[in-house]
């Protein structure tokens, strides 16, 4: 793997033109973004565990037989 040095920094910012103001608001908007993320990932997880808790399942440790499974899917339809 190649190393970077400062002068590689110095033309990239050369050549697309990023100032150090731009490096700190696209710094800001990607924090952001990661924030946003981080939060749907916990929903999602939140909102899978209450699934299990509801259908009496967990599949992280617990294996689902054929018979429990398709009760499941039968009271899904219900």
């Amino acid at each position: 793997m190649k190393k970077h040095n400062q002068n590689d920094y110095k033309r990239l910012i050369k050549t697309t033109g990023v100032t150090q103001d731009d490096a700190t608001e696209i710094s800001k908007i990607k924090h952001k973004r990661w924030e946003i993320e981080e939060c749907f990932r916990i929903m999602k997880t939140d909102f899978t565990d209450a699934l299990h808790d509801v259908f009496c399942f967990h599949t992280d440790y617990q294996i689902v037989s054929t018979k429990q499974m398709k009760k499941i899917f039968k009271d899904t339809k219900k």
